[in-house]
């Protein structure tokens, strides 16, 4: 699997914990959430930095 579906697979089963996890806890403070979601906010910005790289790559 190429490093661009890997990370898209990462990012949707991540989305899918995030939102178990703030159904569960009710609380968006919870460092369990806080530190989740920070995660999240990282794949995103490798995902961002990825597409960068291969739109480089084609023009």
């Amino acid at each position: 699997m190429d490093k661009y579906k890997e990370l898209c697979d990462r990012i949707l089963q991540f989305r899918e914990y995030l939102h178990k996890l703030i159904a569960n806890k009710n609380n968006l403070q919870d460092p369990e959430i806080i530190s989740a979601s920070r995660m999240l906010d990282s794949l995103l910005n490798e995902y961002r930095q990825l597409k960068e790289i291969k739109i480089d790559k084609n023009s």
